[in-house]
């Protein structure tokens, strides 16, 4: 029941943006930058932070998310 009132004339802008969602566990997860990668998958936090900064991941790319995803993989075999 919330109402937010907004100034007369003003600019109004409005995003859209690529959500990936992992599902582990059968939850799914939405993942829009590190943080919420991280809280997705902690079991591998490190050696994804590492991974993230050593190829400049971007989160709204998604050839370099794939790739990520895929390198998670590898550590969970």
């Amino acid at each position: 029941n919330d109402v937010y009132r907004m100034e007369k004339n003003r600019e109004i802008i409005i995003e859209q943006k690529p959500v990936l969602w992992i599902r582990k566990n059968n939850t799914m997860y939405p993942v829009t930058d590190k943080k919420h990668l991280l809280i997705a998958l902690p079991d591998k936090k490190n050696e994804l932070k590492h991974y993230i900064r050593q190829n400049q991941v971007k989160f709204d790319n998604p050839y370099q998310m794939t790739d990520l995803i895929k390198y998670y993989n590898s550590l969970s075999r």
